[in-house]
């Protein structure tokens, strides 16, 4: 699945861009829910969750993985259900096109059409219509703040060491979805946080997750997938005052 640069990522980096080289900014002063509200912080969650299950819809679409596929869809459609009522209000015709779009995909998969078909509709649902959702809940300047991605990876990335064994899918796209909004947080960090999150989270993808939704046919030993996402955690609450 093409994999979209919704608005928090895409903001957030944007901020950090100024940042060249190895310099560090550091974070905005005070917590992200002084600034922001707990609202926004809950809001982008629960968009990030449908995000990071339209992901697994997209790869298992793509191994032809159908039930699979469906039930992942109906988790996003699910989580994204609860959103609703905020965003109809504002934008009507946002909210009745967010909701058909799982309905096109649910009948795309059913059809048994090809990966380009199904992705022709999950990249716009994952990307532009979800961006426009963060806009209507009044999120787009919490999307703008490093502090409120931190706080958004790490309500993402405590779960992800329990799943890997019983529930491998759901623990990598958590973990998939919560490095991508890690990422920009670089220049922010300082040398300890980058090598705690950024160095941390990629050697934990190379060695956990080395083929995405398929296991490795040699996981890393007991304890390196919660040592790596405890290291992480760490070092975001302590940077951004979580």
């Amino acid at each position: 699945m093409t994999r979209s640069l919704p608005v928090l990522a895409v903001l957030v980096a944007a901020l950090a861009g100024g940042c060249g080289g190895t310099n560090s900014r550091p974070p905005p002063p005070g917590t992200p829910s002084e600034r922001e509200g707990a609202r926004a912080i809950d809001e982008l969650t629960r968009v990030e969750t449908v995000r990071w299950q339209l992901l697994l819809v997209g790869d298992l679409w793509g191994v032809r993985r159908g039930p699979e596929a469906l039930g992942w869809l109906d988790r996003a459609r699910a989580s994204y259900r609860p959103l609703s009522p905020r965003v109809q209000p504002k934008e009507p015709r946002l909210d009745a096109e967010t909701l058909a779009a799982f309905d096109r995909i649910e009948q795309r998969i059913r059809q048994r059409r090809s990966f380009d078909d199904v992705r022709d509709l999950l990249a716009p649902l994952s990307g532009q219509l979800l961006d426009g959702v963060v806009v209507a809940l009044d999120a787009r300047s919490a999307a703008t703040d490093p502090g409120v991605a931190a706080a958004v990876a790490s309500r993402i990335l405590p779960p992800v060491p329990a799943l890997y064994g019983p529930d491998f899918l759901a623990s990598y796209g958590r973990f998939a979805r919560a490095q991508t909004i890690a990422r920009p947080l670089t220049p922010s960090l300082g040398a300890s946080g980058k090598k705690k999150v950024t160095d941390g989270l990629s050697e934990l993808r190379e060695k956990a997750y080395p083929e995405g939704i398929a296991k490795p046919p040699s996981p890393p030993p007991p304890g390196f997938v919660s040592e790596r996402i405890d290291a992480a955690l760490e070092a975001l609450r302590e940077r951004y005052k979580l």
